[in-house]
């Protein structure tokens, strides 16, 4: 059996007071526009399915980038304000049965709201999330 212990993962994340407002960050940013200018476009030009990051019941094809990059908003990577990020991050721990550290994956933020968001991903997040190194209890 795996050590839950030592798996490291990576998460784009972003934490304002209102998700409304992080949301806002993550979409007119430096994420989305990582993800809408090298990531997908590398995954869609190695073959990858586009299935691979959706799943098979979201029905978004790679043509939509719009609407592929607002699935990624809302479903892989961490965006919101505080409550919800902690819900995120306790939803995912429950979902991959525990780990061991988060990466929280950088981007070429503005220094003031990339610090903003670790600070509330340190006060406000990570004191509600459930010990992730541990597996969730069904």
């Amino acid at each position: 059996m795996a050590d839950r212990e030592i798996w490291r993962i990576s998460r784009e994340v972003i934490v304002a007071e209102t998700s409304t407002k992080a949301r806002e960050l993550a979409m007119d940013g430096p994420i989305a526009r990582s993800w809408r200018e090298t990531a997908l476009p590398t995954a869609r030009r190695f073959g990858m399915p586009v299935e691979t990051i959706t799943g098979p019941d979201a029905g978004i094809g790679w043509d939509d980038m719009d609407e592929l990059i607002e699935y990624c908003c809302e479903q892989i990577w961490l965006v919101g304000d505080s409550d919800e990020v902690a819900g995120k991050l306790n939803a995912f721990n429950a979902g991959v049965g525990g780990f061991g550290t988060l990466l929280v994956i950088a981007q070429d933020w503005d220094e003031e709201p990339w610090k903003r968001s670790m600070t509330l991903l340190m006060r406000e997040v990570l004191p509600r999330v459930n010990d992730v190194r541990q597996p969730a209890l069904p």
